[in-house]
């Protein structure tokens, strides 16, 4: 697996904490194991040819839970800081959790946008701000695998397909 580069994005000048360089690396990590998740979506466990889409699934699951621990283990500096971390928090209890319940409270816990954007306003705030929301969506896709999600829109929102067989309405 190529890891990908935690160098800081050029939009991000104005605030160049160590949280925020590395989560967004956390994000390229997050994208490689929504992928590799997405892929083995349906898959039945009846094809030996699927084993080596597993072992990426289960590379980028571990690489993705590395990243977050980086981020969780730098200390947060400034206001947006400890929002990342919080972003970065939800997705390691929810990588870890088999209780529904607990997956369910996380998701609605992350639908509270409000709670983690940081007042709107200058630049930077709006450019951070923007990193906030690609984190929630990336959560909110990445919980939305266990729904049967197979594919995400142009967007970035769930997309749960649509049956061809159904009549329209």
């Amino acid at each position: 697996m190529t890891n990908p580069s935690p160098s800081n994005p050029h939009h991000l000048s104005g605030l160049r904490t160590p949280v925020v360089v590395r989560f967004y690396a956390f994000l390229l990590f997050v994208n490689k194991m929504i992928d590799a998740e997405r892929d083995l979506s349906g898959y039945s466990g009846q094809d030996p040819a699927v084993d080596a889409w597993i072992r990426d699934a289960e590379n980028a699951h571990t690489a993705t839970l590395g990243e977050a621990a980086i981020v969780m283990s730098l200390p947060a500096l400034t206001e947006v800081d400890v929002r990342l971390k919080a972003i970065a928090r939800l997705f390691l209890v929810a990588m870890k959790s088999s209780d529904p319940d607990q997956m369910a409270y996380l998701r609605h816990r992350a639908s509270q946008t409000q709670v983690f954007l940081l007042p709107w306003g200058d630049p930077v705030s709006f450019r951070l701000n923007q990193l906030i929301l690609k984190g929630l969506t990336l959560f909110e896709n990445y919980a939305a695998l266990d729904d049967g999600m197979i594919d995400v829109g142009p967007d970035e929102t769930p997309d749960r397909g649509r049956d061809e067989t159904a009549p329209n309405l």
